[in-house]
């Protein structure tokens, strides 16, 4: 039906143009014409033809640009959501690596407390019962202003904070670490002239120069102030990083929906000392 229609609105369209044409050059309808009812018919299609066809073109010409643009719109918004799904990511696995070394460096304390409970050494100080680390974290997680950016639209500015916070005191737990380890070497090195091997794991010091005593005194001081705040800020920030790590979670959760790629866990953490 509507291929009719488009051919009678042809020839109606060619009909009126002939027609015009005709009343153009003889106004007055004096002037003869050498053309046949089949050359007319001819023309008339002709012209209806053109006018039809160049309509169709430009239906076809505005539906293939509608497309392009619905498609061009489809693939920029699953390159938004690609590159919100990065960054979430990214601030999920750095938040994790943040929580997995807190509670391994807390862990790494229990490790000494246990060994000092089996050699009947509990009672003494936390600088003789935590000893330096063979290694530590090379470099810690930092984020970068682009991690934010979905936080930021879904105005989570609180999250980004704890977020900046977080890292920057597990750096300072990280670097403290690596200062106390370096100081007890410093005091193992001090006190080793004067020390013997009583058994497997115990040492007995005794230092009679008191110029050596006073400096072995200070450093002991220094380092068991030291390790009991590192102690205690690891405590304290692991229990905050879990608590981000749920809130990060819920904030991505409602950010992404069901397009959510990960949820961060509590860490499983039976101790209470």
């Amino acid at each position: 039906m509507k291929a009719i229609n488009a051919a009678l609105l042809g020839a109606l369209g060619g009909a009126v143009t002939v027609a015009a044409v005709v009343y153009i050059v003889d106004p007055a309808g004096s002037l003869t014409f050498p053309f046949t009812v089949a050359d007319v018919a001819t023309l008339v299609s002709g012209f209806g033809g053109a006018i039809a066809g160049a309509i169709v073109a430009a239906k076809v010409s505005i539906h293939l640009a509608e497309q392009a643009s619905i498609e061009n719109a489809r693939r920029e918004e699953e390159a938004r959501l690609a590159l919100s799904h990065s960054q979430t990511l990214s601030v999920l696995l750095k938040i994790e690596e943040i929580l997995n070394g807190l509670y391994t460096q807390k862990m790494y304390f229990w490790e000494c407390f246990r060994t000092a409970n089996e050699r009947k050494q509990i009672h003494l100080p936390l600088w003789a019962i935590v000893r330096q680390q063979a290694g530590g974290a090379t470099q810690t997680p930092t984020f970068s202003a682009e991690d934010f950016v979905p936080l930021m639209i879904a105005k989570k500015s609180e999250l980004i904070q704890e977020c900046r916070l977080i890292e920057r005191r597990y750096a300072v737990i990280e670097k403290s670490l690596e200062i106390y380890g370096s100081k007890r070497e410093s005091l193992q090195e001090l006190l080793e002239a004067h020390s013997e091997a009583t058994s497997e794991s115990q040492i007995l010091t005794t230092i009679a120069d008191e110029e050596v005593a006073r400096r072995a005194q200070i450093q002991i001081n220094a380092l068991q102030f030291l390790i009991t705040d590192i102690y205690t800020k690891i405590k304290i920030d692991l229990a905050h990083a879990q608590t981000l790590a749920d809130e990060l979670s819920e904030a991505v959760s409602q950010i992404l929906g069901e397009r959510a790629l990960i949820n961060l866990r509590r860490v499983d953490d039976d101790t209470t000392a």
